[in-house]
């Protein structure tokens, strides 16, 4: 998210879009605070960040969230001087390692949360999907037979069975949509996304992929 290597003579950082994980709360005064601010509504923009500054945290994000906030505050700007979309003007700090380092901070933060969440969808997705399986292996539905046998297994099934297949089915997939819709902590993480994805014909998927595809490379595709 921040960069920890700008330095000073950068005119304006932009604000980041608010974090994946930010109580719905304190998304909404963030975004109302960068929007009142490029449109010069002082009154809002005043209100939006008092209401930043009470807000208690309840996770890394929104502890993110308010350390990018006060970035704000300390040194507010816009993206073309007078005009553009709020930012951050790293030369007001006194050094450049002082912004560095909060940036610095404000990524830790955010990293760990991203991860715990991961983990915790990773394996919400594996129980789900692990239970899916046993109970088609059970009534002699094995996905990992050629397609004449694993069709022979369905013909087989009662609707009991069928009916609570699909049931688990639609659980384990959508934890694997939950999974899929959290950023990826990691190259790890992120290559089980590109497993996931492939051969699903799911453009969502391929959305997903594509643009943490771009995070993890550090460039955009042509």
């Amino acid at each position: 998210m921040l960069s920890s290597t700008i330095v000073r003579g950068d005119t304006a950082f932009p604000l980041p879009p608010v974090p994946a994980g930010t109580s719905l709360e304190l998304a909404k005064h963030y975004t109302l605070m960068a929007r009142s601010f490029a449109s010069d509504d002082t009154d809002q923009w005043q209100h939006s960040k008092q209401a930043i500054r009470d807000f208690r945290p309840n996770c890394g994000a929104d502890l993110a969230t308010k350390l990018i906030a006060a970035l704000h505050e300390m040194a507010p700007f816009l993206t073309n001087g007078s005009t553009g979309d709020a930012a951050i003007n790293p030369g007001e700090f006194p050094t450049d390692l002082a912004f560095q380092m909060i940036a610095v901070a404000v990524n830790d933060a955010l990293h760990m949360d991203t991860r715990s969440e991961w983990n915790r969808r990773l394996a919400a997705f594996d129980e789900a999907r692990a239970a899916d399986i046993a109970h088609a292996k059970l009534h002699g539905i094995d996905w990992g037979l050629p397609k004449e046998q694993l069709e022979a297994g369905y013909a087989m099934a009662s609707k009991e069975v069928l009916e609570e297949d699909d049931r688990l089915g639609d659980v384990a997939g959508e934890a694997e949509d939950s999974l899929m819709e959290w950023p990826a902590p990691d190259a790890t993480a992120f290559a089980l996304k590109v497993l996931l994805a492939h051969g699903r014909m799911i453009d969502r998927y391929d959305d997903i992929v594509l643009a943490e595809a771009k995070h993890f490379s550090g460039r955009a595709s042509r």
